[in-house]
């Protein structure tokens, strides 16, 4: 049985370069930071990635069960998340990053 080329680029995304299109395997993402229009792409064992994309636009383009809006400038895989406090999580890699009151409520409902 053949596989569609579609299912090829689930769980992906394509990120625009100077030398052609990046695909980026969503599993890869440690989180991703907002830099005005930008974002940064921080992958695991790998230099981070600058984008000409908004967070929200990023977001939209991950999978939207396995990524959540933690703060207005950072988007996290939920499966990275370590520890949840006040104001900030801890990601597996003992990254701290900061948490708004808003995304921890709905964080919270999230994992009911």
């Amino acid at each position: 049985m053949k596989t569609h080329p579609a299912n090829l680029f689930i769980n992906k995304i394509a990120i625009p370069g100077k030398a052609g299109i990046e695909l980026i395997d969503s599993s890869t993402i440690a989180y991703c930071q907002a830099q005005g229009n930008y974002t940064k792409i921080f992958i695991k064992s790998k230099a981070p990635i600058l984008v000409s994309m908004s967070l929200k636009y990023v977001m939209q383009k991950l999978p939207a069960l396995e990524f959540i809006r933690i703060h207005q400038s950072y988007l996290v895989p939920v499966g990275r998340i370590r520890h949840i406090g006040q104001k900030q999580i801890t990601l597996v890699d003992e990254m701290e990053l900061p948490l708004s009151r808003r995304c921890r409520k709905k964080l919270m409902s999230y994992l009911s």
